[in-house]
């Protein structure tokens, strides 16, 4: 079992059953904007203000 979040979402990439569902990665790494995402995706950093993440949320629901 993997513990990185981004290769996690490359298995549902694959299945297309799941291959719709939206990912966000929360991360506290302070280089998290500079690695790219295998996938499509939003990034968002840790602290996060609340209203940053409700928007992320609207956006894709």
């Amino acid at each position: 079992m993997t513990r990185d979040p981004c290769d996690k979402r490359l298995v549902y990439v694959v299945d297309d059953s799941i291959a719709f569902v939206p990912v966000v990665v929360i991360s506290a790494d302070g280089s998290m904007n500079e690695k790219p995402l295998p996938f499509t995706g939003e990034r968002l950093r840790k602290p996060m203000r609340l209203d940053h993440l409700l928007g992320v949320i609207e956006k894709h629901c």
